[in-house]
Order: C-alpha cells, then sequence, then structure tokens
C-alpha cells in the first residue's frame, strides 16, 4: 500500500489537478455564462426594442385613426350644428322679416286712411272757400254793378239838376 506521504503527495497532486480543472471549470463557465448573459442582454434589448417599435408603432396607428374619425365626427357635428343653427336663423329672419312688413303695410294703411281724411278735409275746406270765393265775387260783381248804377244815377241827377237849375 502506500504511505500516508505518498497519499499526501497524491492528494495534493489531485488538488492540484482538480484545483486546475475547478479553475478551468469555473472559467469555462463564466465565460459561458457571461457571453450567454451578453447574448441575452442583447437578445433581450432587441426584443425589447423591436416590441417598443411595434408598440409605439401600434399605439401610433390607433392614435391617428382615432384622431382621424374623431375629428371626422367633430366636422360632422359641426357641419350639422351649422347647418341647424343657419336654418334657424333663415327661419327666424323671415318671420320677422314677414312680421317687419306687415307691421310697415298696416302702419302705411294707417298713414293712408290718416292722409285720405286729411286730404278728404282739405278738400271740403276748398269747396267751402270756392263757395265763399263765388259768393265774394258775387257780391264784388253786384257792389261794382251797384256803384255802376249809383254813378249813373249821380250823373243823371247832376244832369237834371244843370238843366233845371
Amino acid at each position: 500500500m502506500l504511505e500516508q506521504k505518498d497519499l499526501e503527495v497524491l492528494q495534493s497532486m489531485m488538488e492540484a489537478v482538480l484545483d486546475g480543472r475547478l479553475s478551468e471549470t469555473t472559467k469555462s463557465i463564466e465565460e459561458t455564462v457571461d457571453s450567454r448573459l451578453v447574448e441575452t442582454t442583447r437578445n433581450i434589448g432587441e426584443t425589447v426594442d423591436s416590441r417598443l417599435s411595434e408598440t409605439t408603432k401600434s399605439i401610433e396607428e390607433t392614435v391617428d385613426s382615432r384622431l382621424a374619425e374623431t375629428t371626422r365626427n367633430i366636422e360632422e357635428t359641426v357641419d350639422s350644428r351649422l347647418s341647424e343653427t343657419t336654418k334657424s336663423i333663415e327661419e327666424t329672419m323671415d318671420s320677422r322679416l314677414v312680421e317687419s312688413e306687415n307691421l310697415i303695410l298696416e302702419e302705411m294703411e294707417r298713414t293712408r286712411r290718416i292722409l285720405d281724411n286729411k286730404i278728404e278735409q282739405v278738400q271740403k275746406n276748398m269747396e267751402e272757400l270756392n263757395k265763399y270765393y263765388r259768393i265774394t265775387k258775387l257780391e264784388s260783381d253786384n257792389t261794382a254793378l251797384l256803384l255802376k248804377m249809383i254813378e249813373g244815377l249821380s250823373k243823371r241827377v247832376e244832369d237834371l239838376e244843370r238843366k233845371t237849375a
């Protein structure tokens, strides 16, 4: 059998070999783990970047789609309300114009009646003035005739007085 010293040498050689192999295996495992960790980190980074890009693209598409739909809905609502408002304004204006026209026509009719009454009154006054003018003219003519007759009589009286004198 082997002596204790041989066993110790053998043990120390085995430990040295095992230490060397353990060191190599640890180094190999560390290198493998490091390279796989780097590769996994790179893969995770690429995957995250890819998924983030896809998610961003999907969000942008969704936002664009919803924004376009919202814009379309707003435009339709504004168009609809604008059309309703325009129609309402036109109806209100039409009814107010009709009211205004009716008020103007009523006022014109009232003014016409007042003016007709005044014209009628003026015509009556003119008729009275014409009658007064005719009467005055006739009186004037009568007065003129009377004056001529008086003058004629005065001349005759003067002639008679001269003859009798």
